[in-house]
């Protein structure tokens, strides 16, 4: 065989090499392609689902604010009504302990109420 013959089927090989190195680097692009889709559906699907519960927040946020604030104004109203009760019982059980008192001293001649009739 010649050197030209040689030379050249040495050229064929490393060519039909690179071919093959380069067809093997195409085969892994394109699963990486394929993966990095899948990857990007994956991040649009969840892209999705949280934009969909997201997208509610601020009105949920400003609903409870309003719903806290008329806790709050309800929880005043009762608090000063509980005052006004404890007021209320505070003077019944003062005239009652009066009226307990004035029965106590028979000198001033005053007839229990349950007892008259």
């Amino acid at each position: 065989m010649s050197l030209n013959k040689k030379m050249v089927t040495i050229v064929v090989l490393i060519n039909i090499l690179i071919s093959l190195i380069f067809l093997y680097l195409a085969q892994q692009l394109r699963k990486i392609k394929y993966t990095l889709a899948f990857i990007a559906d994956i991040f649009n699907q969840y892209e999705r689902a949280s934009y969909a519960a997201l997208q509610t927040a601020p009105d949920n946020i400003y609903l409870g604010k309003e719903k806290i604030q008329s806790l709050r104004l309800e929880k005043q109203i009762l608090t000063q009504q509980i005052q006004q009760l404890r007021q209320i019982l505070s003077l019944i059980l003062l005239v009652k302990q009066i009226y307990e008192g004035l029965l106590s001293f028979p000198y001033l001649k005053l007839k229990n109420p349950s007892k008259l009739g």
